[in-house]
């Protein structure tokens, strides 16, 4: 859809920013957060797909799907896709990819994701389901002499999560996850395929795991 946008200075870069956009590019916020691009590297629209073009490119404007700021400093930050935040029932908008990355700086944690669930008495509450790190596991049940159930791996995953949690906010702490015994569904360009792994999760009994506190 477009090439580079943005750039951190060499010399001075922001961390967690993708720079600051490019000479010959405009980029603003709509108003609910999601950035939108102008400039002459955009594409010009798909090809023979008239109403995929219209449902992003809107009066020159690219619409990224990606929500984010700007600082004011003029550096851009992106804190998630806007078909994937968590709106929960006190307006507080949640960013799957920020607790994503958060929970997977855990060498005990291979992969995961974090959606939103639908609770009657809740809300939409904070949900994960979880890959984990096999070879470690292993490793700490057998340093442990224990062997390598699902009890043993629910528990260690538990742990993590829990550890995350006492350092986020209240409304941004997971209450709940599923434990995947194997990778979760990418695309091409190795990004989780969401939908694909709520269907998958759906397809039959699923046992959950609750947090402590939660």
């Amino acid at each position: 859809e477009g090439g580079v946008v943005a750039l951190n200075p060499i010399g001075n870069p922001r961390p967690g920013s993708i720079g600051k956009p490019l000479k010959g590019c405009e980029l603003r916020l709509a108003e609910d957060g999601e950035l939108l691009i102008r400039g002459e590297m955009l594409f010009s629209g798909y090809f023979q797909d008239p109403d995929s073009t219209a449902a992003v490119l809107r009066d020159g404007w690219l619409h990224t799907g990606d929500l984010g700021y700007i600082d004011d400093d003029g550096f851009v930050h992106i804190q998630g896709r806007k078909k994937a935040v968590i709106v929960l029932a006190n307006g507080k908008n949640v960013y799957p990819e920020e607790l994503e990355s958060k929970l997977c700086r855990s060498g005990l944690v291979a992969e995961c994701m974090v959606f939103g669930k639908a609770s009657e008495l809740k809300g939409e509450e904070i949900w994960a389901i979880v890959f984990p790190n096999r070879d470690r596991l292993i490793a700490m049940a057998e340093e442990q002499g224990q062997p390598l159930t699902e009890e043993f791996a629910v528990d260690v995953v538990r742990r993590e999560i829990n550890a995350l949690n006492a350092s986020q906010a209240i409304y941004k702490r997971i209450s709940n996850f599923i434990l995947r015994e194997s990778e979760l569904p990418k695309t091409t360009t190795k990004k989780i395929k969401r939908a694909s792994t709520l269907r998958e999760a759906g397809l039959g009994p699923v046992r959950t795991h609750g947090v402590a506190g939660r």
